[in-house]
């Protein structure tokens, strides 16, 4: 699976011409112009790193999913907010 994660940003760097950051910095810019595809790929981004934290604090799978939807809604409600030049991982 991690495979087909970086088969996937590779696709994404290649599509964009560019790496890292300056990916992140344009997911985020189609996230806050409301693009669903921007904010699937934000999710599938975060999912892994989200869930696992999500896990610490649930009793079940469905509370931990329950858990992570709610904050990237909340993620995507206040995106406009964010400031691009920090790292959006802490």
């Amino acid at each position: 699976r991690n495979h087909e994660k970086s088969h996937i940003l590779t696709g994404i760097e290649k599509r964009f011409n560019t790496t890292g950051l300056a990916i992140e910095k344009r997911i985020i810019e189609g996230c806050r112009k409301g693009k669903r595809k921007y904010q699937k790929m934000l999710y599938e981004r975060y999912y892994a790193y989200g869930i696992g934290i999500c896990y610490r604090y649930a009793y079940t799978k469905e509370d931990a999913m329950e858990i992570l939807n709610d904050g990237f809604m909340n993620v995507f409600d206040n995106l406009q907010r964010y400031d691009t030049d920090k790292p959006f991982k802490p």
